[in-house]
This record gives C-alpha cells, structure tokens and sequence, in this order.
C-alpha cells in the first residue's frame, strides 16, 4: 500500500512539474543540450570591465543552464565591419556592442539590426526617462544603452581664474573678456582646442548650432536631410561665425589645429592654457593630470543675445547593446532573458561601475561620489542634445569637420563654408540616391528581414 501511494504521490509530482513554465535558458536543445549565446563587442575599454563582464556572464549561465561564448575584438568603429564579416561568413551572433552613431548612420539603414520595439518592452521601465529615445529611428527602437551618459563640458582653471578675479564666463562677451585678461596678465593661450581630432570639430559646431538655431538644430538637421532646409541659412552661417569670432578675438591660436587630445590636457595641466572644450570622457584623466592648481567645470556661455535660447550640450548614452537581424532567432529568448539579467540593478553596478558613471541612463546604477561629476551629472546632462554627427551621414561629417576649422581660421568665410556642406549634400543625393528617412521607403521584405518572429516571455525578477 505504502508503495502505490508513493508511485501516486510521484506521477503527481510529475505531472506539476511538467505543466510549470520553464525559465527561458533551462530549456536546452532538443537534444537535452545547453543552448549558447554569441555576442560579440569591441575591446572593453574600462580597467576591471572584462572581469566584470566574465563573472555576469558565469552567473548568468549557472542561472540559466546555459553557455555564453563572446569575443572582444576592435574598436567601436570596427562593429560595423566585424558585423558584416560575421554574416558573410555565416558566424552566429546573437548579440552585439555598437555605440549609437553607428546605429544611426549604417547599421540601421543597412538593416544589420532586429527591431527591438516590442521586444523590449517589459524592460523599459529600468531606464531612465527619454535615454531610448537615443536608439529610437522612425520610431523603431534598434538597440539600447548601456554605458555612461556622456556631455561636452568647458574645463578651466579656477584656481587661475580666483587669481584673477574671474568669474565663470556666461555670455560671448564674458568669454572675450577672460580671454583678454588671461592674455595680458599671464601671456598664455585663453583656450586650447584638439583640432587634430577633427571629429571634435563636429560636437562643437553641435553645441553652438543648438544655440543660433534657437535650440532647433537636431529639427533644422532632420529638414535639411529630407530636403526640405537648406544648411546655408542663418542659423548654419551664424555658428561660423561664433568660431571666426573666436578665433579673431585670440580666445583660440593657430596652435589648436595641430594639437591632439593629448597635447590639448597637457598644455592645459602645464598652464599654457586656461580653458578647453571636451567631453565628460575627459573628466579622469584631466583630473590626474592637473596637479598645481584646483580644475573647473562649466558650460559653454551663452553665444547669441536671445535670453531665451538654452545652452545645450551635445551628448547621448554612446555605448550601446543591440541584437544582429541575422541572428539565431531560436535563441530570441535566451537573448532577452540575457538583456533582463544584465538590467537587474546588482548586475548592471557590477559592470557600470567601471565606467565611473557620471549620469547611467539605467536606473538604479550609483554615480561616483564627485563633485565635478556631481555639477556635470545634474546641470549639464539633462541639457543634452544628440550629437549631430549621430544623425547626419559619414559624408556630410566629413564636409563639416572640413569646414569649420576652415572658417575658424579665416581660410573660408562662413557663407562659404556653410555651402561647402550643403554642396556635399547635394552630390550625396545625386550621385548615391541618398534617403534620410530610409525607414519610409523600405518594402515588406526589408521589414520582415528586422522584425522578430515571435515576442518571447521572459522572467522578468
């Protein structure tokens, strides 16, 4: 009797456990195999980063029954070509780490990328309001931040600016101004730019255009992609002539067109100069470079009379994790169930932390306890504006960064230069056929080719 009842108590105990919904990696192959996850990134740049990355990874296979197989290969700009080579040569990936520029400017349109609209949908609520709007085109999500918010930021050195009685500058004239006095009582350079890395010409030009434009610029952009603004208008030619001006009035010298970001911090932690434009990025290692004097930072001042315009930054949440459109679509719920560990609020610390995140755009990740990223954090990020090189082609890039330093210098005008950009939209759009709002002209196929065959559940904890 005791037997039977046991055999019963058993086949019950079988029957529940065969009607409980399995967690998305513990299911295996057919075969009773455990499943894999391929991902592929570029280079982990933080110190500590890989190491963080390789124990979420074990803990998430021990969670999950599963194996996680990745590679770190290249820089951020070589995703592109290592994507397309993976899917030339038939190499599994299920996951991939393209910062957001490349997701506007190729991969996207190329339609390397699923659409994660409905996909993430469950997982939305552990970012912080608007940062997926980053990755959002034509109002498809292709991919989602997982980094650190960057901003443009002005350095200086307070300490020298105490010294001699200046304040912060807030307006073009305040600029102008300490620029003068820095000259004739310490005979150095006011400013100092890193020309050299052209593509800084590009998120300058960016901050002061978000100003001529009456705070306009990213809409002004979209408009002239479509066609419908040209970029020899005012706004466009008026930021020119902001950094013409710049250049006439001595606050800049010929020395910044040759000078790499190195060179930049270190004219500056030398007191050669006492102000440089940059990025958040450059906060840590400005930091362990200045040793005689206290650092400052601030925004850009005010270049356009209208007390109405804001100063915005540019900026985004640059590093991103996205999923291939060739990937394994078997494994779309062992993807996700991925996407939802590595969002848990220990998992994403555990990694985040090596950033030393100044504003994380996933909720819950703790800061680092600065008080440069503090003032960074609170009073410039939520002033961001997406950085226009984000948004405009490769070729369009290319003309800008060509142009502005050439208009700089006096080489062009800045009606000139304006039409040297527009010009290269034109031949872009004659010569390749060029479509800005691509998502509007792709067929079925095309679509069918980025959208997930089914939305899995997952475990969402």
């Amino acid at each position: 009797m005791k037997k039977i009842m046991k055999r019963r108590i058993l086949s019950v105990i079988l029957v529940i456990a065969m009607c409980l919904p399995l967690a998305a990696c513990s299911k295996g192959g057919s075969d009773g195999e455990k499943r894999t996850l391929h991902i592929l990134g570029t280079v982990r740049r933080y110190e500590g980063e890989e190491a963080a990355w390789e124990e979420v990874f074990k803990d998430f296979e021990e969670e999950y029954n599963c194996t996680v197989e990745y590679r770190w290969q290249g820089k951020v700009d070589d995703m592109v070509t290592n994507l397309e080579a993976a899917k030339i040569s038939g190499e599994e990936v299920d996951i991939c780490f393209p910062n957001g520029g490349r997701v506007y400017s190729s991969l996207a349109p190329n339609g390397m990328l699923m659409d994660l609209t409905e996909l993430m949908e469950p997982l939305k609520d552990r970012f912080k309001e608007g940062v997926l709007d980053y990755y959002t085109i034509g109002d498809h999500l292709w991919g989602f931040p997982y980094g650190d918010q960057s901003s443009s930021v002005l350095y200086y050195n307070k300490t020298m600016f105490d010294e001699l009685g200046l304040e912060e500058p807030k307006t073009f004239d305040d600029l102008i101004e300490c620029g003068k006095v820095i000259q004739e009582q310490k005979g150095i350079m006011p400013m100092i730019h890193q020309g050299k890395t052209q593509s800084y010409w590009l998120m300058y030009y960016g901050d002061i255009y978000a100003q001529t434009s009456g705070n306009q610029s990213i809409e002004n952009i979209h408009e002239f992609l479509t066609g419908q603004h040209e970029f020899t208008g005012e706004a466009e030619v008026e930021a020119f002539d902001v950094f013409k001006r710049m250049y006439d009035e001595g606050l800049y010298t010929s020395a910044s067109f040759e000078t790499d970001a190195d060179g930049m911090k270190a004219a500056f932690a030398q007191q050669e100069a006492a102000m440089f434009f940059g990025g958040t990025w450059e906060l840590a290692p400005t930091k362990e470079l200045v040793k005689d004097f206290e650092l400052g930072v601030t925004s850009l001042p005010r270049f356009v009379d209208d007390e109405n315009v804001i100063v915005q930054h540019a900026g985004a949440p640059d590093y991103g994790i996205a999923v291939p459109s060739f990937a394994n679509q078997d494994n779309l719920d062992l993807i996700m169930q991925f996407f939802e560990f590595i969002l848990r609020e220990e998992n994403a610390q555990k990694i985040l932390s090596t950033y030393q995140p100044i504003n994380c755009p996933i909720e819950g990740v703790e800061t680092i306890d600065d008080e440069y990223a503090q003032k960074i954090g609170e009073e410039m990020v939520p002033l961001n504006t997406i950085w226009i090189d984000w948004v405009m082609p490769i070729q369009m890039n290319d003309a800008l960064m060509q142009a502005v330093p050439a208009a700089m210098s006096g080489e062009v005008t800045p009606e000139q230069a304006a039409q040297q950009v527009q010009d290269a939209y034109q031949t872009l759009v004659e010569e390749t056929g060029y479509q800005y709002d691509w998502w509007e002209s792709w067929t079925d196929e095309q679509w069918d080719n980025v959208t997930p065959k089914e939305i899995p559940e997952i475990e969402v904890k």
